[in-house]
C-alpha cells in the first residue's frame, strides 16, 4: 500500500529535524526494531496457544510498519 501524506500535514522529516531527531537514523532503528519484533513474535507469541497476545503483537507490529513506511515515504521525497 502506498502511503501518501495529506497536503496540509507538516513534513515529518522537517518536524523530526526541528526536534533534533535524525529521520534516517530513526528509519534504521525502526527497521532493526521490526526485525526484533518479528523474532519475538515467532518465539513467544504462539497464535494457537496465546491468540490474544499474538493478535496484539501483530497489530503493534503492523502499526510500527505503517509509521516506518510513512517516514520512508517522506524521506524518498
Amino acid at each position: 500500500m502506498i502511503i501518501q501524506k495529506p497536503h496540509n500535514f507538516p513534513n515529518l522529516k522537517t518536524f523530526l529535524k526541528d526536534r533534533g531527531i535524525d529521520a534516517y537514523h530513526l528509519q534504521e532503528a525502526l527497521d532493526d526494531y521490526l526485525i526484533d519484533v518479528d523474532e519475538t513474535i515467532r518465539q513467544e507469541c504462539d497464535q494457537y496457544e496465546k491468540p490474544h497476545e499474538y493478535i496484539q503483537a501483530k497489530h503493534y507490529e503492523q502499526a510500527t510498519e505503517r509509521f516506518r513506511d510513512a517516514l520512508t515515504s517522506e524521506l524518498d521525497d
